[in-house]
């Protein structure tokens, strides 16, 4: 049998002690669990997570895409149909942007 204790709250900065009251929570919540209790537990954390996850790499795909449009490109296909000179042009300006050698945006003809 589990216990329905609630959560511990964790501080933003996650000490020490936070880690003990989350040890602690398991423990109080998981010490009369069955085996099958605790595998739907933890299995239950684990999509958890993985919807976690699934979100974060939606928000980091949807800013990365969101640079890329700013720059020209505005899909993957647009990415494998870049030409090797393209992309050694690309390599060669973020280069230069690295060590400071940049001009300004209005100086370049873009058509």
């Amino acid at each position: 049998m589990m216990h329905n204790i609630s959560k511990p709250d964790i501080s933003p900065d996650f000490t020490i002690e936070d880690i003990h009251k989350v040890r602690e929570w398991h423990y109080e919540t998981l010490k009369d669990a069955t085996p099958q209790e605790r595998a739907e537990f933890y299995n239950a954390g684990v999509q958890d997570f993985e919807k976690n996850i699934a979100r974060h790499k939606a928000s980091v795909t949807d800013s990365l895409l969101g640079i890329l449009k700013g720059s020209g490109i505005s899909s993957a296909d647009d990415i494998k149909a870049m030409r090797a000179d393209d992309i050694s042009s690309h390599a060669a300006a973020m280069e230069e942007y690295r060590h400071g050698e940049t001009i300004p945006h209005d100086a370049i003809n873009w058509n």
